[in-house]
């Protein structure tokens, strides 16, 4: 019967075209988002526990404390960060950020506007400001007037993330129109202080600094990022890159070697065409991640953050290609469904189905890739159903009735 097969046909390509105007709606995006935790729960365990070399696309330039005696001002005052970005700005950096807080307690301190228009020229620029955590640490205790980030797509149960206190803002003058994320440190002064990615401000979850130079140095602006707590913890940065956290969402990097760092006070010195210039020059590259701030510091960790989460491999979105491919191969099984009475066609919809999953998981796990799985399932679920509403006719088991 030959209308039968035209009808499925017809059907599927209802089922596809319905499917294609839900591209980029939030079912299409859950669906994906499914799809990446299932995958990525099969290799989590060898992403968390990798041990990997930092990131060449990190830099930390390090006001060091025992060289204090060099600068303007101890903390380091804008003259010395001035000096240090007319050093940077041929270097082109991609990402900007200050792990210090760029607050002085003199409000008529010079420079401050010189250095609020030097900041302008940089293509992306993040900003620390402070945080207090710790056991006894109470949310909402925000002495300034000023709005804190947060992240928008949040899932599972957020109220683990450390609660945040005692929040200290850069220079208005400074931090205008510029990414801000928090760098912590404990109330009770311990020295070890977790790594949070992202902390608890009464209601919302705010990013660190170190969450912020990422999704900068990755593209990745605030609505391709998703947040999970509990089973499975860790926060997407589109659908390229995974950060593996734990339930609360503190991140434990692995890290073989240090980042590569550079004396501030070789930027604030006269460039000379030596062998010490060209390898600073190296150092400093193009298109690079720099971070600006005291050592020691709790910056020091977010830059090693940075440099463990940018040498995580990336999960790789198959090309268009890639997924037709996979969605005419659920076609072709669909249209072989047909031989099969309404059970054996359940049966074989399920099969099929595993046996694509499974091939999912085997790809993924040996190259990280992956296809969205929309298409594919739309097929596979349209013909199954359409063999159980329409089953094939047998003749030979009427006649035996």
């Amino acid at each position: 019967m030959i209308l039968r097969p035209i009808m499925l046909a017809v059907v599927l390509a209802g089922s596809l075209i319905f499917a294609l105007f839900e591209k980029g709606s939030t079912r299409w995006n859950t669906a994906d988002g499914w799809c990446l935790d299932f995958l990525v729960a099969n290799v989590r365990e060898r992403l968390e526990k990798t041990v990997l070399t930092p990131a060449e696309d990190v830099v930390f330039i390090e006001f060091n404390e025992k060289d204090k005696a060099e600068f303007s001002a101890w903390p380091p005052a804008p003259i010395d960060y001035i000096m240090a970005l007319k050093k940077l700005k041929p270097h082109e950096p991609d990402v900007l950020a200050f792990s210090d807080v760029l607050k002085w307690d003199n409000r008529d301190l010079q420079f401050v506007d010189e250095l609020q228009q030097l900041l302008v020229g940089f293509s992306q620029v993040a900003m620390a400001f402070a945080a207090t955590t710790g056991a006894i640490a109470e949310s909402g205790l925000v002495s300034e007037d000023k709005e804190v980030p947060s992240m928008a797509s949040v899932e599972g149960d957020s109220t683990a993330a450390a609660k945040l206190s005692r929040l200290v803002f850069p220079d208005a003058r400074l931090s205008r129109q510029m990414q801000l994320g928090f760098v912590a440190t404990r109330l009770d002064n311990a020295v070890d202080v977790p790594l949070l990615l992202v902390g608890r401000a009464d209601s919302k979850l705010v990013p660190s600094l170190a969450a912020q130079m990422i999704a900068l140095h990755s593209h990745a602006p605030y609505v391709s990022q998703r947040l999970r707590f509990g089973l499975g913890a860790g926060l997407y940065l589109g659908s390229d890159r995974f950060i593996p956290l734990a339930q609360d969402g503190i991140a434990r990097p692995r890290l073989r070697g240090e980042v590569t760092r550079v004396n501030a006070l070789d930027l604030l010195t006269p460039e000379l065409d030596d062998e010490t210039s060209k390898v600073l020059a190296d150092k400093l590259g193009k298109n690079k991640l720099v971070i600006l701030g005291t050592a020691p510091s709790p910056g020091e960790s977010h830059a090693r953050l940075a440099a463990w989460v940018l040498a995580l491999p990336l999960l790789k979105q198959a090309p268009d290609y890639v997924c037709w491919l996979v969605t005419l191969i659920s076609v072709l099984l669909a249209a072989w469904q047909l031989r099969y009475g309404r059970w054996r066609a359940v049966i074989f919809g399920m099969c099929a189905f595993a046996a694509l999953l499974g091939t999912a998981v085997v790809v993924f796990e040996s190259s990280l890739r992956w296809c969205p799985p929309l298409l594919p399932v739309a097929v596979l679920l349209t013909s199954t159903l359409f063999c159980v509403i329409w089953p094939l006719h047998q003749p030979g088991k009427e006649k035996s009735r």
